[in-house]
C-alpha cells in the first residue's frame, strides 16, 4: 500500500485508504477462524475485541467518506499531508548534519495505524455535533513507535479546517500537555517544524487568512512569564556569555536550532521589540524565517496571541483555576466587562 504523505496529498479517490481499511476488515474476520484451543471466557474477550475493531473499521470508512464528500475536509487534509511530507524532509535532513533546504524531498510515508488513527477521529473533528466527540481515543506505541506524527496529522487537519471554514477564525486549536519540562521542549521543537510548513501552506493556499503559529507554556521555572523578564535574562546572557549562565534562572532561549533550515539559534536571534513582544528570527539570509519564527516562548505572548497550537506542561494546566489570563487560551476573555466567546 502506498501511504506516501505526497501521494494522499495529490489523491481525491483515496483507493489506498479503502484497501487499507478493507485488510483490516480481512485481518479482523480471522481472529475467529479456529478458537478450539481457548476457553469459554477467552472466547468471550476475543470477540468483545473483534467488535470493537468492526466499530474501529466503521468509523475510519466513514472518515473516508467524509474526505470523498467535504471538499474543505479534503483540502485540510490535502495540505497536511504536503506540510507533513516537508516537515519531515527537513527534519531528517537536518538530523543527518544538513543545513538549509534538503537537496531533494524525502518519501515520507505514514505507518499504517497513523493514518488509520487520523481517519478514526476525522470525523468527530470536522463536526462538532458527532457521537465520537463523546470518545477518547488511545494511541498505545513505544517510544519511538510514531505516536506524535500521529498526533501532529490530527493537529494540522485541525488547524488548517477551522481557516478554510473561516479565514478570520484564529485562536488556540489544539492542546497538547505533558507531564515533564524535558520532553515538553524536545516535542516543541518537533512540532514547530510543522507549524513553520503549515504556515506557508496557509500563505499559499488562504493568504488572507489567519497565521498559524505556536506557543510554549511551561512556566518560570523554564521560560520567563513576561517581557520585562525575558528582556532582563537576554541582557544578562549578553554580558555573561550563555556558558556563563546560572541553569536555574529561566531562559527564553528555548529553541536552538531553527526548524525550517537547521540553523543553530543562540540569544542574538532572540530581540524583545517595542518592550511589549518577542521576536525569535532565524537571520540566516537564504531562510524562509529570517524575520521571525511564528513561536511565542514567553507566557504574556501566549495570552495575547492565543497560539493555533499550545504546548504546555501538567502544572500549567494546574494554574487554570487561579490564572485569569488563561481563559483566553480558552476563547473566554473579559473587554470592558463583556464575556467574548
Amino acid at each position: 500500500l502506498d501511504l506516501s504523505m505526497d501521494a494522499l496529498a495529490q489523491d481525491s479517490s483515496f483507493e489506498v485508504l479503502d484497501r487499507l481499511v478493507g485488510q483490516y476488515e480481512e485481518w479482523i474476520d480471522g481472529l475467529e477462524v479456529d478458537t478450539g484451543a481457548l476457553h469459554h471466557e477467552e472466547v468471550l474477550v476475543l470477540r468483545r475485541h473483534a467488535d470493537e475493531a468492526r466499530e474501529a473499521a466503521r468509523r475510519m470508512r466513514s472518515g473516508i467518506t467524509l474526505l470523498r464528500d467535504d471538499e474543505q475536509v479534503r483540502r485540510a487534509f490535502q495540505m497536511t499531508n504536503r506540510a507533513m511530507a516537508e516537515q519531515r524532509s527537513r527534519q531528517e535532513f537536518h538530523r543527518s548534519g544538513g543545513r538549509g533546504n534538503p537537496p531533494s524531498a524525502l518519501d515520507s510515508r505514514w505507518r499504517p495505524f497513523q493514518i488509520a488513527f487520523i481517519l478514526t477521529n476525522v470525523r468527530g473533528l470536522a463536526d462538532r455535533d458527532h457521537a465520537d466527540r463523546r470518545i477518547a481515543d488511545l494511541l498505545w506505541f513505544p517510544t519511538g513507535g510514531g505516536k506524535t506524527e500521529a498526533y501532529l496529522g490530527i493537529i494540522g487537519i485541525a488547524i488548517l479546517l477551522r481557516r478554510l471554514r473561516d479565514p478570520s477564525a484564529a485562536g488556540v486549536s489544539v492542546l497538547m500537555r505533558y507531564t515533564l519540562r524535558l520532553l515538553t521542549l524536545q516535542q516543541h521543537q518537533r512540532a514547530t517544524g510543522l507549524i513553520c510548513a503549515l504556515e506557508l501552506e496557509r500563505q499559499r493556499e488562504m493568504p488572507n487568512s489567519a497565521p498559524i503559529s505556536i506557543g510554549l507554556w511551561v512556566g518560570q521555572g523554564s521560560t520567563p512569564n513576561d517581557v520585562d523578564t525575558a528582556r532582563r535574562a537576554l541582557n544578562r546572557t549578553r554580558r555573561v556569555g550563555s556558558d556563563e549562565r546560572d541553569d536555574d534562572q529561566s531562559d527564553p532561549v528555548q529553541l536552538r536550532q531553527c526548524p525550517w533550515c537547521g540553523h543553530e539559534l543562540d540569544y542574538h536571534n532572540y530581540e524583545i521589540v517595542d518592550r511589549s513582544w518577542m521576536r525569535v528570527a532565524c537571520g540566516e539570509d537564504s531562510c524562509t524565517f529570517r524575520h521571525g519564527l511564528p513561536v511565542h516562548i514567553i507566557d504574556q505572548d501566549v495570552y495575547a496571541n492565543r497560539p493555533s497550537l499550545l504546548i504546555g506542561t501538567v502544572d500549567k494546566f494546574a494554574m487554570m483555576p487561579w490564572k485569569k489570563d488563561v481563559g483566553r487560551l480558552l476563547g473566554t476573555f473579559d473587554v470592558a466587562g463583556a464575556s467574548e466567546r
